[in-house]
């Protein structure tokens, strides 16, 4: 009985004993470059309402149209990139038109014996993709793989996408250029720079449309509808569900929403026997009229991050909504560091054109694994990210993937707490790296230093499910007058302070269950 007491005893003796961290402060190991808080940026960040609203963003290769509710490749084949939410269950119907011929998803071929309709089914969570053919699962593929092909003439239908849960996202059928639908009895094909649209003697709503577009109620948006053709009888239409929000008709809009939703449908509603070519669609917010163009919410989210360096893809750079000279204007305004990353598909002569054009601006053209980057899912994820890159980066500069901080295509943005980390971790950023000793067990913990030697930042995060309580020891001339400590737990959307005990060159604190945390030391 006495041994099993003492036992316990020695047990929980163990269990009490704190983290013990030892930091020599002359002993810099490396110099932090800054450059790894960068921050990716994307076109939803620009206050114009239509995405690709002159429909000169194409997504397939090849002469495809819709025609009589169905989406047809012409018999010399081609190739459609699906414009899909970043994970669906989607579910169509597809067939060849030509024997032999051949249809493709991805890398997966068919070669039917027949012209009859295919049931097919693509779910994509992640980077994966699972696709079904008449309810046979076939081998799996990265969800970046994911388009539709043909060898031949071939037609495609029924197109709905599903959230991974089951709720219907929306249905149609997906055009050629990026962004937009085709409902009802209408025939679309694209022509030249413009997007020809005509409409038979059919009852029932025939229209284009996009979705996810975010509206409030009150905030009117203005534009200007432009082409050639039957105009005068085409309505620009707000949606949510069924439910008409907002409308307006002729060449110029405006557009009053009596609703806010956060993903309405646009809609240019066609009449019968219409015949025309839209050239382009542009509605603008009145509240971003005042901020340059810009977002305000999403331009104050990124401007509180301080990003050294603001990353954009120059796949559509040049896009009157959302192009190289935005994003440039941008940067200026935020007093980053641009860096213009070239796409793969990007051919030599438009590569070269791109770099002329704004060489004399653009420090860093990223073409490939100059830029790391990082990805987390969750505020804890985030900080250890963070911690291992400042500890040994594999690159001179670092962003997170689109989206893991500032989703731009969220409006009104709304702070999360992986934001919440990575503001805490930024606004704490030194660039001396300390010699740290000593076994931080569950911790994952680094120690910097500013540069004028005044402030030292110990960096943690807890990943597990019990407090850990930490004893911090300084080695060198740094004698610590006021310390604190700022927490950031797994959910939190802003961050609160904790208690933090002094003795000499030491301190000690807690660090809460799956929390981040920064400890300052002042000198």
């Amino acid at each position: 009985m006495y041994r099993a007491l003492l036992l316990i005893a020695m047990v929980a003796a163990v269990a009490a004993q704190p983290v013990r961290l030892t930091v020599t402060t002359p002993v810099v190991t490396r110099i932090i470059d800054e450059k790894l808080y960068g921050q990716p940026v994307g076109a939803g960040i620009w206050g114009e309402a239509v995405r690709n609203g002159r429909f000169s963003e194409t997504l397939a290769e090849g002469e495809w149209r819709v025609h009589d509710g169905v989406l047809e490749c012409a018999a010399s084949g081609g190739r459609l990139r699906l414009d899909a939410p970043r994970e669906y269950d989607l579910t169509f119907e597809m067939r060849t038109m030509t024997i032999p011929g051949s249809i493709r998803i991805g890398d997966l071929v068919f070669n039917p014996e027949q012209t009859g309709w295919l049931r097919t089914r693509v779910r994509v969570a992640g980077k994966r993709a699972d696709v079904w053919l008449e309810d046979t699962p076939l081998t799996p593929m990265a969800a970046s793989q994911v388009e539709l092909s043909a060898k031949g003439a071939a037609q495609f239908r029924s197109f709905k996408f599903n959230s991974l849960e089951g709720h219907l996202l929306y249905s149609g059928l997906p055009l050629s250029v990026r962004n937009w639908y085709a409902a009802g009895p209408v025939d679309v094909y694209r022509e030249g720079s413009s997007l020809h649209v005509s409409t038979g003697d059919t009852n029932g709503i025939a229209a284009i449309e996009q979705h996810g577009i975010a509206v409030r109620a009150g905030d009117t948006l203005r534009g200007e509808l432009r082409g050639r053709g039957s105009l005068n009888g085409l309505t620009v239409r707000l949606l949510d569900g069924a439910k008409v929000i907002g409308a307006g008709a002729g060449q110029s809009l405006s557009l009053t929403p009596i609703a806010s939703v956060p993903d309405a449908t646009l809609q240019i509603l066609l009449p019968r026997r219409a015949d025309a070519a839209i050239e382009r669609l542009t509605l603008t917010y009145d509240s971003v009229r005042a901020s340059g163009g810009y977002h305000a919410d999403l331009v104050n989210a990124l401007a509180a991050l301080h990003p050294p360096v603001l990353r954009w893809s120059a796949e559509n750079w040049k896009s009157a909504e959302f192009g190289v000279d935005q994003f440039l204007a941008l940067a200026q305004k935020l007093r980053s560091q641009p860096v213009i990353a070239i796409p793969p598909s990007m051919s030599d002569a438009e590569r070269e054109e791109l770099v002329g054009r704004c060489e004399s601006r653009v420090k860093y053209f990223d073409r490939g694994g100059y830029a790391a980057e990082w990805q987390a899912e969750s505020a804890l994820e985030a900080a250890a990210a963070l911690i291992d890159l400042e500890r040994d980066p594999k690159t001179p500069m670092a962003v997170p993937a689109p989206a893991t901080v500032i989703d731009f295509d969220q409006h009104p943005w709304i702070p999360t707490p992986l934001y919440t980390v990575v503001q805490l971790f930024r606004e704490h950023f030194a660039s001396d790296l300390l010699q740290m000793t000593g076994d931080s067990g569950v911790l994952n913990a680094i120690a910097t230093r500013t540069g004028d030697g005044r402030r030292i930042y110990l960096k943690l995060v807890n990943q597990k499910s019990a407090a850990e309580d930490v004893e911090l020891s300084l080695r060198g001339d740094f004698p610590v007058l006021a310390a604190e400590l700022q927490l950031a737990g797994a959910d939190a959307l802003r961050v609160t302070r904790g208690s933090v005990e002094r003795s000499g060159m030491t301190v000690r604190f807690r660090v809460p269950a799956l929390t981040a945390a920064v400890v300052t030391l002042m000198r």
